[in-house]
């Protein structure tokens, strides 16, 4: 009884501190931190910012009272040097702002300005004007004043800005560089620098602001284009803007000073008359030149590495003038021709490039004709851009454009049998360009040429991964070779056979075939590079074998003996020697030796044909059965592995295995028995 009153006791006491507690919280009233106002301190001269100092700032009165004197250290304003700043609760009633350690625990560093009031009139900034030092009391002096924190110096894009004094030194306002070349990191062509500019080059990138330039490049008194490049040998580089000696149009100019006027670059020079396709070759007709007069041969082409250059004087041409340095100079005057040509060799770097310069003398058009051949076989023409000849000079032809053909040479014929020799030409003329359409060819000897009798191979790798023709060889041992002719005019001869074969062998560069007949050979892409793929033969043999294991399939399936059963197999038996003995004898030998080699019901076509004959020729006898593939001697006496398969179906193994099996069973179920009786009766 006792213990409940005292349980109910503390309950109610419990219940009843807990209830005044409440009602006490409840009535307390919400107290509100005291607004701030950011205050600015600015100093800059010397004697205060020695040492690593900062600005602290020291305040009392109002809700909150502030840290011991020298109060709490300000932070510097990032973005303008000099001022210092911190948030004092709005209700303060006084401030000293001290001179303090830049880092660690704070502490006095003997300087202050003296007590003052937070001004009320929206000013904001403190700037210290004592420029002398003062040390305790009174304190420095100076005076308030509106101020707005400047925003971050950070551009609206990483990269590369010429900033200077016409934009304040600001990337606000700034010009934003190009993508550099080579080792410039960026740059700026043809930029206006005004007079008495001052700038240099700066970037911002991923939130790392760096300058270049040691010191500040100044323009000078008058406005001028400027190139100027940030590199990694130079930091910041400028150079003056030169208006660039770039033609209108690519091609051959002839520049040179003209009767005293000096006209090397391309503007006001004489464009020159290409005359072939592809733009190697140049000329100027009955150009009128002067005593003294100087001139040069110069060409632009953007495909070209230079794009813009000089060609040299060509031998012969001092019969005419005299060199003058690297022109040439005209030593009586006329009419001249010009003549200019640029030689580049395919995989040769180096290029040639000379003009000539002879009296003016009639030129003569030379057509030219492209005469197509697959092999030694003419395929068709093709007319190609005519060309300019001199009666004094040397014509040498430039190579018409032929995808897809390689160019063998220059005949003066349309048969391309008589071969062009460079000479003087004295009249108009007609030259014949011959190609030979690239791709896989069969040649053989005694030339092993693709322009005697070379058959080209159907298809290619490009298009189905392999080349394919059909060789009748007439003599046994006769040899043959399969070539790829590229556009360059080179032919790679074959890697060798793919695989080995009963009548075929490599030797050396070439195939010899030791059976005749007429083959499917097969180039295989075994890499990109044709010379590295294989040749491989398709002599019928395996459609033979199996054409022949499907007609007699139904010997395997029958023990009948009867005399329908036998003629109508006899029936299937002739017409599969009519059809062995049109093999060729490739295909015959590839029977013979690949049939020999196994026997095995999962062998090769020609293993399982083998099987198949020697079965049937075993079972109903050679002389009702005609043994047409050995037809001088009895066939060779079949092993067991022939027998089985040429009598056992795939229906029969599978029968006979499960019997197998099950007879297993039965006889370890059988002799489990027997051991258990056994035990039981000792």
């Amino acid at each position: 009884m006792k213990k409940g009153l005292i349980f109910a006791t503390t309950l109610a006491m419990a219940l009843g501190v807990g209830v005044a507690v409440g009602a006490h919280r409840s009535e307390a009233k919400e107290v509100k931190a005291a607004e701030t106002t950011t205050v600015y301190c600015k100093m800059t001269y010397s004697w205060w910012t020695t040492g690593g100092a900062a600005i602290g700032v020291y305040y009392w009165g109002g809700s909150s009272a502030g840290a011991a004197y020298p109060g709490v250290r300000m932070s510097a304003v990032a973005t303008d040097e000099g001022v210092w700043k911190y948030s004092v609760p709005s209700d303060i009633t006084g401030i000293i702002f001290t001179r303090v350690n830049g880092s660690g625990d704070i502490a006095d560093w003997g300087a202050k300005t003296g007590d003052l009031t937070l001004p009320t009139d929206g000013k904001n900034l403190y700037t210290i004007t004592s420029s002398s030092e003062v040390w305790g009391n009174p304190g420095v002096t100076g005076a308030w004043s509106v101020y707005e924190e400047p925003a971050p110096d950070v551009p609206a894009e990483d990269g590369y800005y010429i900033v200077g004094s016409e934009s304040n030194w600001k990337f606000a306002g700034a010009t934003k560089m190009d993508a550099g070349q080579g080792t410039d990191k960026a740059q700026y062509i043809k930029y206006p620098g005004k007079a008495g500019e001052s700038f240099k080059a700066r970037s911002y990138l991923n939130g790392v602001d760096k300058w270049y330039g040691e010191a500040d490049y100044e323009v000078g008194e008058v406005d001028k284009y400027l190139n100027i490049y940030v590199n990694e040998n130079d930091g910041l580089w400028v150079e003056d803007w030169v208006e660039p000696d770039v033609p209108a149009e690519e091609g051959y100019y002839i520049c040179g000073e003209f009767s005293g006027v000096p006209s090397w670059k391309y503007d006001g020079a004489t464009k020159m008359t290409p005359t072939s396709q592809d733009g190697n070759v140049a000329y100027e007709m009955n150009f009128p030149l002067a005593v003294d007069d100087e001139l040069r041969v110069r060409s632009y082409f953007t495909d070209r590495d230079p794009y813009d250059q000089w060609a040299t004087v060509g031998n012969g041409t001092e019969a005419y003038g005299e060199k003058s340095g690297d022109n040439f100079k005209i030593t009586a005057a006329g009419n001249y021709d010009i003549y200019a040509k640029y030689e580049q060799k395919a995989g040769d770097d180096s290029s040639k490039f000379y003009f000539y310069v002879s009296p003016h003398v009639e030129s003569y058009e030379i057509e030219m004709t492209a005469v197509k051949f697959v092999g030694a076989t003419k395929e068709g023409t093709q007319a190609q851009e005519s060309q300019i000849a001199y009666d004094n000079q040397v014509f040498a032809p430039i190579q018409p454009a032929m995808s897809g053909y390689a160019l063998r040479g220059y005949f003066t014929d349309a048969d391309c049998t008589v071969a062009y020799e460079p000479h003087k030409f004295s009249a108009d003329g007609h030259l014949y360009a011959k190609y030979t359409k690239a791709g896989f060819y069969v040649i053989h000897g005694p030339d092993w040429s693709i322009d005697e009798a070379a058959e080209m191979m159907t298809a290619g790798i490009a298009s189905t991964n392999k080349a394919e023709a059909a060789v009748t060889v007439a003599t046994k041992n006769e040899t043959y070779s399969f070539v790829y002719y590229n556009e360059e005019g080179n032919m790679s001869g074959h890697s060798g056979l793919g695989q080995e074969y009963a009548y075929a062998v490599d030797e050396e560069s070439h195939i010899k075939f030791t059976e005749t007949g007429t083959y499917a050979v097969y180039w295989a892409k075994d890499s990109e590079e044709p010379s590295s793929n294989k040749i491989y033969l398709n002599d019928g043999s395996t459609a033979y074998c199996t054409t022949f294991l499907t007609a007699t399939g139904g010997v395997c399936k029958s023990d009948d003996k009867s005399e329908e059963y036998i003629s109508s197999l006899q029936t299937v038996w002739a017409a599969q020697k009519t059809a062995y003995q049109a093999l060729n004898d490739g295909a015959k030998a590839e029977i013979v030796k690949v049939g020999f080699d196994g026997g095995k019901e999962d062998g090769t076509v020609a293993e399982q044909l083998m099987a198949r004959y020697h079965y049937i020729v075993c079972k109903y006898g050679s002389e009702r059965f005609e043994n047409f593939i050995f037809p001088e001697a009895a066939p060779i006496a079949p092993s067991s592995a022939y027998i089985e398969f040429g009598s056992i179906n795939s229906a029969d193994n599978t029968t006979m295995i499960i019997i197998i099996a099950v007879a297993a069973v039965s006889a370890l179920v059988f002799s489990a028995l027997l051991i258990i009786k056994k035990k039981k009766q000792k």
